[in-house]
């Protein structure tokens, strides 16, 4: 910051490459050297408004109303970046004192770009020069722009298949594949890490682009002599009146859209998104609070035998009441705390819980815990079951833990290993949602599962859907011919159990037989039917 107190020091900015300029305390311009009027200033401003001056300069295209913003808000500051049309960048310090305000900025362009304006792989922008692009776009209130967010799905496996070297090569082959696209590429393309592009198109030219992309990027790529098939996301989002940041965050809630869906598609971002984001962040802060606070709790599905439905077990499900959001779907909040890898704390607190509750029944009621697939492979899984069982007294072959196949999907040897561990001491296995996956019948072979439950969307469809029925037939046999329990959960109208019980199902779990019970209501009906 240059620091001055009178006339006579001002000349010594005189032949300085730094812009300077002192203000009187009303904004009005008394004194500016070369660099500044060859700027922002012109060769006329001394006793003109600071303001108006960067006004005309902005009219006649040499900076945009959003720099202009930037640099008074700045003056008030202290300080700022800001970026002319013709892509040079500014650095700018104010500095008040009893009767003037000195303000000086400096070109830092070859800054700039040694520290990260232009991608070292792809000679595109950055994230920071694209965002001064939107900013332009959206102080010009011209057309409508949209911004796309796009990322190759499978860049990481082309990286740890072939190498960095063919990875950057197909970065450079994507980037000129999207340049050829759109126009002025070169001011509207940016690399901003990994597989992952912004650009920018316009509204004529948005509409047939995305499918153009997804196939042109789709097609496979000789790199280096290596074949490489990538597919592509790709978020999209109205340049609107927002800022730079907004319109990128929702182009990226879009795209976060588009790869869990599946990928190889495109969204366009609506406040529904929004709203979801918002909602997901309220509930990843809540959740960290829920543990502490005893907000999560346990209720109990009766099992009964289809042939005089006698109870033989319940199945411990997860609740969370939140007490300014009510009750939670597990189907929401699960998903969520194994992202944030709460699953385990919560996993573990679940299976001393409801192992605890067990052993308070006789001893011919059984008690089933899901386990989540990341519950399930990490290496505490042994001694967390272990050490619930201990505590509690309970009778490990009471204990059936409910595994589905994406717990069982790889790492075989190690998941063998923690089934041999448990098994060993007497806990018993259920294979879970039997029927969705894609290789259930192999895993049944493999793995020493003691009960397979029949997914509840088959029982559902039962009267619709004569496959189902069939489905249903077909596992009760495999069940029987392997020497497994086959129990079919979701089971409400007698008509399904009819049916169900004809195939040959030998256990039975729904709302026809029983809700999910408080803890207490359980206790009665297992007291009930002793």
């Amino acid at each position: 910051m240059a620091k001055t107190t009178g006339p006579s020091a001002t000349f010594c900015f005189q032949d300085f490459l730094t812009s300077f300029v002192v203000l009187a305390e009303n904004g009005v311009i008394e004194w500016y050297n070369s660099a500044a009027a060859g700027t922002l200033v012109g060769k006329n401003g001394r006793g003109r408004l600071f303001s108006e001056m960067l006004a005309e300069a902005a009219k006649f295209g040499t900076i945009s109303k959003t720099a202009v913003g930037r640099i008074i808000a700045g003056i008030e500051t202290g300080s700022t970046t800001f970026r002319l049309e013709d892509a040079r960048t500014f650095l700018l310090h104010s500095h008040v004192s009893k009767s003037s305000i000195y303000v000086e900025w400096t070109d830092i362009s070859s800054v700039f770009s040694d520290a990260g304006g232009r991608d070292p792989t792809t000679g595109l922008f950055t994230r920071r020069e694209f965002l001064v692009v939107i900013d332009n776009l959206l102080a010009q209130n011209s057309a409508r722009h949209f911004i796309f967010d796009l990322r190759l799905d499978n860049f990481k496996d082309v990286n740890e298949l072939f190498g960095h070297a063919v990875g950057d090569h197909l970065l450079r082959r994507v980037s000129e594949r999207i340049s050829g696209q759109i126009r002025i590429a070169e001011a509207r393309l940016a690399h901003v890490g990994g597989g992952e592009f912004l650009f920018v198109a316009t509204e004529d030219e948005a509409l047939p682009l995305t499918e153009v992309l997804l196939d042109l990027l789709s097609r496979p790529h000789l790199v280096d002599g290596k074949m490489v098939y990538p597919t592509v996301s790709i978020g999209v989002a109205i340049a609107d009146g927002s800022n730079a940041e907004t319109v990128l965050r929702n182009a990226s809630l879009a795209l976060k859209k588009a790869r869990a869906e599946g990928g190889n598609q495109a969204v366009t971002f609506t406040t529904e998104m929004h709203e979801a984001m918002q909602r997901k962040r309220m509930l990843e802060t809540e959740l960290r609070k829920a543990l502490a606070m005893r907000e999560l709790s346990l209720v109990y599905q009766p099992q009964f035998r289809v042939k005089g439905r006698r109870l033989v077990g319940f199945e411990a499900l997860l609740r969370w009441n939140h007490p300014d959001h009510g009750s939670i779907s597990p189907a929401e909040f699960i998903p969520l705390a194994e992202e944030l890898g709460l699953i385990l704390p919560i996993g573990e607190w679940v299976l001393r819980t409801a192992c605890r509750k067990a052993a308070s029944w006789p001893p011919g009621i059984s008690i089933s815990v899901n386990i989540s697939p990341l519950q399930f492979r990490s290496t505490t899984i042994v001694s967390s079951v272990k050490t619930a069982l201990e505590n509690s007294g309970l009778d490990p072959r009471r204990l059936d833990l409910e595994v589905t196949e994406g717990a069982i999907l790889m790492n075989s040897a190690p998941i063998m290993e923690t089934f041999r561990q448990l098994k060993a001491i007497g806990v018993r296995f259920s294979m879970d949602d039997f029927g969705t996956g894609y290789s259930s019948l192999s895993y049944l072979q493999k793995f020493p599962f003691d009960k397979i439950k029949i997914d509840q969307s088959f029982v559902r469809s039962l009267s619709a859907n004569r496959d189902s029925l069939a489905i249903i037939r077909s596992v009760c046999a495999l069940g029987k011919t392997l020497g497994l329990t086959t129990i079919a959960e979701g089971v409400e109208t007698e008509e399904q159990m009819s049916q169900i019980e004809k195939k040959g199902c030998q256990q039975v779990q729904g709302y026809l037989t029983g809700r999910p019970l408080a803890p207490d209501v359980a206790d009665r009906l297992v007291a009930s039917s002793a």
